[in-house]
């Protein structure tokens, strides 16, 4: 379903946002408290009016960069139809 791609998309920004903390020593329980939120600093009518206009979250500087454009952002497409399969991604990730 293309709202599970683009949540998968979500998943992956939120580990990757937290992927630096890791480096850094902290333990589980501060990762998920400190993992970077998409749009955490602007109020929920502010993150309506950037997710509408298209308005993509920045790529985690842990990220690597094939994921962020060739997985991540077709799969927050505002196009539904345009978004990737599950199977596509399996099949992008198979190929790396």
């Amino acid at each position: 379903m293309s709202s599970d791609v683009y949540m998968l998309a979500m998943v992956f920004y939120e580990y990757y946002s937290a992927v630096g903390l890791r480096r850094f020593g902290s333990n589980d329980q501060s990762i998920s408290k400190t993992a970077t939120v998409p749009f955490a600093s602007v109020e929920y009518n502010q993150m309506l009016e950037k997710l509408l206009s298209g308005e993509l979250p920045l790529k985690p500087s842990e990220c690597p960069l094939w994921l962020y454009e060739n997985i991540m952002v077709p799969c927050w497409s505002q196009e539904r139809t345009s978004r990737p399969s599950i199977s596509q991604i399996v099949s992008l990730m198979k190929e790396r």
